[in-house]
């Protein structure tokens, strides 16, 4: 998931730990970098074993892999645009939700009271919203603060809600699935607003349809999110990208080895071409591992 940066320290992106892709590149480079010295070591013990390699093999897959790497940059911050879309659309909701309440109510202690569950559940609901997207289980800090009550928290991780008991079934039974926590805060606050209309503090029908179209925008993030999440590049396309990079990467070796033949045969000293392809494999798999995590829900703050 990618983790809020501030773009204008250029040294501390760079070498930035938190949410770096370099722990998932750096096992595929080295694979790919025993190849390159194996390349290396048969030219140097067989000099002439690349005589029939003449360095095109490695063109046909340059404009592809740029294709390749561009679209999947593009589709990724689109998807994580459409994330921050969806965090703003949900902090807007919530926003408007109590402006209307407290415009629309005569005030009175208990509608304060009602008023400030409501706000507690509307943000609570916000953060388990996160806590599905970076699946997080605990409700340490929650607990601490008073976001969420003993009894929520009950009925969320403890309560059994499903049981295998048919003839048939394996007699297991399950909580209620950690995906759905948001939808319980959302039930509770659309709870709370039924019985704020039932009691006669909203002026008309209307204005409860206006506050219900809101919450309705609210519990669609969850969704939105979903879709963001599970939208992937079709298996076929996928392969086809994969075997693509491999290819141009294994052969990054060979051109490197045939290039620093060329320069030494023009009279400049060769260099030795394991640099090149140990920093093209790092910058491939780098992005390629980047734009995955680029394309989920953003990070707050």
């Amino acid at each position: 998931m990618p983790i809020a940066y501030e773009p204008e320290k250029f040294w501390g992106v760079v070498f930035a730990r938190r949410g770096s892709a370099v722990p998932y590149v750096i096992k595929r480079t080295v694979t790919l970098t025993v190849i390159a010295g194996a390349v290396i070591a048969l030219h140097r013990f067989f000099p002439n074993s690349m005589a029939g390699f003449d360095g095109t093999a490695l063109l046909p897959f340059q404009m592809m892999v740029a294709f390749v790497m561009g679209f999947r940059l593009s589709g990724a911050f689109n998807k994580f645009e459409s994330a921050n879309k969806a965090v703003l659309d949900m902090h807007a909701s919530t926003r408007k939700i109590m402006n209307r309440l407290v415009t629309y109510c005569a005030r009175s202690p208990q509608l304060d009271e009602a008023l400030i569950r409501i706000r507690r559940l509307l943000v609570l609901s916000c953060v388990l919203v996160k806590k599905h997207v970076r699946v997080e289980k605990s409700f340490y800090f929650e607990e601490r603060c008073g976001l969420v009550t003993q009894q929520e928290l009950k009925a969320m991780t403890k309560t059994i809600m499903l049981e295998a008991s048919m003839p048939a079934g394996d007699g297991r039974k399950s909580t209620y699935p950690a995906r759905n926590w948001p939808a319980v805060a959302f039930y509770h606050v659309q709870r709370e607003l039924v019985k704020i209309f039932h009691d006669g503090h909203l002026p008309s029908s209307p204005h409860a349809a206006h506050i219900d179209a809101l919450m309705d925008q609210l519990s669609d993030t969850l969704e939105e999110v979903e879709l963001i999440g599970l939208t992937m590049a079709p298996l076929p396309y996928a392969q086809v990208t994969r075997w693509i990079t491999l290819a141009f990467l294994v052969f990054l070796p060979f051109e490197s080895v045939v290039r620093c033949q060329h320069t030494a045969w023009s009279g400049h000293t060769p260099r030795t071409p394991h640099p090149s392809a140990h920093h093209t494999s790092a910058h491939y798999w780098h992005r390629s591992a980047a734009a995955p995590r680029t394309a989920r829900f953003p990070a707050p703050g």
